[in-house]
């Protein structure tokens, strides 16, 4: 038997089009998710966990003659250039591989087991990697990588031809043996008068791999006795920068897992290693770039060799740590947290506000709790969410130990942070010029307030005095916001506010508790059936330490002589939720729902307010201004 290209007949199935979910999934930033799901895969297939994994990237230029039957692969590519939706596409592919000089990206792992398995053996390595599409990844060891069987995609993605090629050597019995297959993820296209699918392989009949070692391609042929595999990726895209992406998405990645000695990487000449990893941070990453903010790995780097660890046992996750490191340079300050699990791949980088400027990681290497934390991640696996298709039931609920990992992990993080400012009460910036590090909102309503006058009152408070001239204060410059009209509300800004439903200023809950999202009470506002007017408003927000408190300091400008009340709000991690308020200067009071009443605007149209709050960390204000 020979080996050739094979695609079943469509017969009455639905046909491939040209947007396979596989190709597009990981085609969008492909120069980061490429690297990243073909060493994802080699760390799950380690061998011999005392010794690292070893991934090598090379480019190499083809011709037309090297691709297996390549004649017969011209005739496929010419059938799918007849699909209207991706003709473009396929012309592009046939002028690729005519072209003389084909960029073929190898890639090729070490010190991993290869794949294994027989042929119909739908658990085994081999066929999870080459014939199945959304399995459950449940042959990897428990902790790793993917769940969904998707990864793959990235190499599809990769390529100008939608084709790869793979040579796996493995041991089974004492032996090393070898496999060598081609996969395409093309279109439906029509040979000869009869209609194919567009996924097919190269191999034997039956869509199987060449397991005859002398009936593998020269090519494809690389190694002899090492377990390992190599992958083809055939008509690389963006092929101009290779080496340039490929080692941002490396280090960016996979710094932690080089660093701890499970992963040495080689690109082209270019090696990195632990020995290596600090210099090779320092050239592809500029520590003061903005370009990157918080995926910037040299902070988190940084934090993780030179901060300090807190270490704690959670119910549902295990053992898991916390590495930080506070700073007030602000190119070293990212105000998020970069999260990790057994195999040591950046899974998110997740922002956690504070008044301490920092810098953090998560990890988790308890066996139990990545197993856990697996089920959280998507295809791509660039999050935990408890939303995630594995982390929920049939009915569509979430899983009982996802929903408390979920909790578990961001109040472990967010008690961390809280505690950086008990520990650190006076690691806070020197501030000299107040107005350029201070949140100037868009007026939404088009009043007249002035946004940039720097004339401040100098009226003091009765109970909390600001200071009025240079002070230390951890924030750091934030973008513009724009005040958002409350939704439901009329085209003239009133708010209707009904007995009996909703909370205060429509929004759900009892009336005692505006922020409850339940139905029932009175939520009036001003007493009786009244309307809040939303106001449009420009505000500066800044935070001070005064006599060892945090102070909250708002000014807020908008129509002049208005009795106005405040509603603030935190946004959080994923929704917004009350910012408890504790204390407030003479100027308002706190009413019955949290919120600041009493404030009248002057005939500016300006107030200003001072205030404490239950928690240590800065928040990340919303705030809705109504008049009464």
């Amino acid at each position: 038997m020979k080996a050739n290209y094979e695609f079943e007949n469509l017969g009455g199935s639905p046909r491939d089009d040209y947007n396979d979910p596989i190709k597009t999934m990981f085609g969008k930033n492909l120069e980061d998710n490429l690297p990243r799901e073909a060493i994802q895969n080699s760390l799950d297939a380690c061998l011999n966990k005392k010794k690292p994994v070893i991934v090598k990237f090379k480019l190499e230029k083809w011709s037309e003659k090297d691709i297996p039957h390549s004649k017969s692969f011209e005739e496929i590519l010419q059938a799918c250039s007849s699909d209207k939706k991706s003709k473009e596409h396929f012309k592009k592919a046939l002028k690729i591989l005519k072209g003389g000089s084909i960029p073929v990206l190898i890639l090729s792992d070490f010190n991993t087991t290869g794949l294994t398995g027989a042929d119909d053996d739908e658990s085994s390595k081999f066929y999870k990697f080459f014939k199945s599409v959304g399995g459950s990844g449940a042959e990897k060891d428990d902790g790793m990588g993917g769940s969904y069987g998707y990864g793959k995609g990235a190499n599809i993605s990769g390529s100008g031809l939608d084709t790869f090629f793979a040579t796996s050597w493995f041991e089974e019995k004492g032996k090393i043996n070898a496999l060598f297959m081609g996969s395409l993820r093309l279109v439906s296209h029509t040979i000869k008068g009869v209609s194919k699918r567009g996924i097919g392989s190269y191999g034997l009949p039956g869509q199987k791999p060449v397991r005859n070692l002398k009936d593998i391609p020269d090519k494809f042929n690389l190694r002899k006795g090492e377990s390992g595999t190599d992958i083809f990726i055939i008509g690389l895209k963006n092929h101009d920068e290779w080496q340039e992406y490929i080692t941002r998405s490396v280090l960016k990645n996979f710094w932690l897992a080089i660093y701890e000695e499970k992963l040495v990487v080689e690109i082209g000449t270019k090696k990195i290693n632990k020995a290596t990893l600090s210099n090779h941070l320092k050239e592809a990453f500029d520590s003061k770039s903005k370009k990157l903010f918080y995926e910037n790995p040299i902070p988190y780097f940084d934090a993780y060799i030179n901060g300090k660890k807190i270490s704690e046992r959670l119910p549902t996750l295990g053992t898991v740590s916390f590495h930080y490191k506070i700073s007030n340079e602000s190119d070293m300050s990212t105000f998020h947290v970069a999260c990790f699990r057994k195999n040591l791949m950046l899974i998110q980088a997740k922002s956690f506000s504070s008044i301490i400027p920092y810098t953090g990681l998560f990890v988790c290497l308890d066996e139990e709790g990545n197993k856990i934390l697996r089920k959280m991640e998507p295809p791509n696996h660039k999050e935990w969410s408890k939303d995630e298709l594995h982390a929920q039931d049939e009915e569509g609920n979430t899983l009982p130990e996802c929903l408390k990992a979920d909790r578990e992990y961001k109040a472990f993080i967010r008690n961390q942070i809280k505690s950086l400012y008990e520990q650190n009460p006076k690691a806070s910036l020197t501030i000299e010029s107040l107005e350029d590090f201070i949140t100037l909102s868009d007026d939404s309503s088009g009043s007249k307030a002035s946004q940039g006058d720097k004339n401040e009152s100098k009226e003091e408070t009765a109970d909390i005095k600001p200071k009025s001239h240079s002070f230390e204060a951890p924030v750091l410059k934030r973008e513009t916001k724009k005040t958002k009209i409350v939704p439901g509300s009329s085209d003239d800004g009133k708010v209707p506010i009904e007995k009996g439903e909703g909370g205060s200023f429509g929004e759900g809950g009892d009336g005692d508790d505006p922020f409850a999202g339940t139905k029932g009470g009175h939520g009036q506002v001003g007493g009786g059936e009244t309307a809040a007017k939303v106001l449009g408003h420009t505000s500066r927000y800044y935070a001070e330490e005064v006599e060892g408190k945090a102070i909250h300091n708002l000014i807020i400008r908008t129509l002049p002589n208005k009795k106005v009340l405040l509603k603030l709000q935190e946004a959080g991690d994923d929704d917004l939720s009350p910012l408890i308020v504790t204390k407030v200067s003479s100027t308002g009071k706190i009413d019955k729902h949290g919120h600041i009443a009493d404030l009248v605007t002057d005939s500016s149209g300006e107030v200003k307010v001072c205030f404490e709050i239950e928690s240590k960390i800065k928040p990340s204000l919303k705030i809705n201004l109504y008049e009464i």
